[in-house]
């Protein structure tokens, strides 16, 4: 009597407990970005896991001047498409929509213009290379960022 009183319980409160959001199907595929990455000149990226249909980030850069600056990142489905927007300090935004992807890689390309042309992230066991291009001809500006995990 008390083993099924017991299981009655359990049943009950789980049927009572609010539903966990789960990550859009688009992307489960990302939870290798997820965690915090820290570069050797100070720069770092943190990912927080999907819930629903976004996965939220935030990156921040040293300046010459001793100050960070803060950018806040998502990524998102839109339709079809899995989109990363960057949100910068002062309120311009880029979207980068993913062209290729990988189990530990993906590519976004800003085919809108007007800022860097493509954000590509690539995942190596406790290492994140972040690459940005100025643009997509051969030959272009990129900036490349090595993080480590944060401990």
């Amino acid at each position: 009597m008390k083993r099924s009183t017991a299981l009655f319980a359990a049943l009950i409160l789980t049927a009572c407990a609010p539903p966990q959001p789960q990550a859009s199907a688009d992307l489960v595929g990302f939870e290798w970005l997820t965690g915090c990455w820290l570069s050797r000149d100070g720069a770092a990226e943190h990912w927080e896991p999907a819930i629903g249909p976004s996965m939220a980030g935030t990156s921040l850069f040293p300046q010459g001047d001793g100050t960070q600056v803060s950018q806040s990142l998502s990524i998102s489905t839109a339709g079809s498409d899995v989109v990363l927007t960057a949100l910068a300090p002062d309120g311009g935004e880029i979207r980068y929509v993913l062209v290729s992807s990988g189990e530990t890689a993906a590519i976004f390309e800003n085919a809108a213009g007007g800022g860097p042309q493509r954000l590509a992230y690539r995942r190596d066991g406790d290492t994140l290379v972040a690459t940005l291009n100025e643009s997509l001809a051969p030959g272009a500006t990129s900036y490349v960022t090595r993080y480590q995990m944060c401990q």
